[in-house]
C-alpha cells in the first residue's frame, strides 16, 4: 500500500525499481505492475483506490534478489 499522500498510477508496459542492501551492495532491479484481475482469487479484498501496486514475482530460491523479497511482508 501507498502512503496515504502518494498517489501513484504505473502504465502499462512501465516499470518500478525495487532496491536492495545486500551483503553491502545496493542492487537495483526493474518490476513491472500487474493488474489486480489477476488477483480475483485471493481471499483478501483488491481495492481499486490506485493505493495499491501489485507485482507477480517469481521466487528463485538460489538467487540473490528475490529470496530476498521473499522474505519482506506483503504491503
Amino acid at each position: 500500500m501507498l502512503p496515504p499522500s502518494i498517489h501513484l498510477q504505473v502504465p502499462t508496459g512501465q516499470h518500478v525499481y525495487f532496491k536492495l542492501t545486500i551483503t553491502g551492495t545496493e542492487i537495483v532491479k526493474p518490476y513491472t505492475p500487474v493488474s489486480d484481475p489477476l488477483f480475483s482469487e485471493l481471499k483478501e479484498p483488491v481495492l481499486p483506490n490506485n493505493k495499491y501496486i501489485y507485482f507477480l514475482i517469481k521466487i528463485y530460491p538460489a538467487g540473490l534478489f528475490t529470496p530476498e523479497l521473499d522474505h519482506l511482508q506483503i504491503g
